[in-house]
């Protein structure tokens, strides 16, 4: 099993909970309705997912990262560490989305932070329906900035309770002003509109 094909299957795995959710209304301490106001608990959807891949990992279902560490929001340093000099188009995407020199991304599979040889998977993940194009351009960046200058095998960008549509709208958009994407075959986007679609890929 590829590592995309045991992301989506893992993705399928998530309750219908982890999408979307009402808060509850509390009158003199007791429940009494639900808002009308929906919140998207992308860290509850990565918890999970965090879930599914120790499991996986305990009773050896996935033997590619048996041996490695599962890390969740773990500092990973994308700018001024580079063996090698990263094209213009780096630098200046970097620049323009306002990135500083490292970040954390969601979900991490690696042997460490003391090398870059075992990093098997890095992860963004985004839930919100209303995704900004800004939103948008940092995420996909940092997919591909883990793979270029980390040394990711796998680097995925999953975003759901959007449309597929809306996405293709803002990658457009991202290639039309000539911004950093790793050449090779290590980044993916992985969208799944709801709770209910199919899982569907660009890039």
């Amino acid at each position: 099993m590829t590592m995309i094909d045991y992301i989506c299957k893992k993705i399928n795995s998530i309750p219908k909970k982890y999408y979307k959710q009402y808060n509850p209304v509390f009158r003199d301490g007791y429940r009494i309705d639900y808002s009308q106001r929906v919140i998207y608990p992308e860290r509850a959807y990565c918890a999970y997912l965090f879930h599914l891949f120790l499991s996986d990992q305990e009773n050896r279902n996935q033997p590619g990262f048996s041996e490695l560490i599962i890390d969740a929001e773990i500092y990973k340093r994308i700018s001024g560490v580079y063996q090698s000099p990263i094209n213009n188009a780096y630098e200046k995407t970097l620049k323009n989305i306002g990135m500083k020199i490292g970040c954390y991304p969601d979900l991490i599979i690696h042997g460490g932070q003391d090398s870059t040889e075992n990093n098997l998977l890095a992860l963004e993940v985004k839930t919100v329906s209303d995704l900004k194009q800004s939103e948008f351009n940092r995420d996909y960046f940092k997919v591909n900035a883990y793979a270029e200058t980390l040394g990711y095998r796998n680097s995925f960008y999953i975003i759901i309770n959007i449309q597929k549509s809306v996405i293709e709208t803002y990658l457009k958009k991202y290639r039309t002003l000539n911004y950093f994407e790793h050449e090779g075959t290590k980044v993916s986007i992985v969208i799944k509109e709801s709770f209910d679609s199919h899982i569907e890929m660009l890039v």
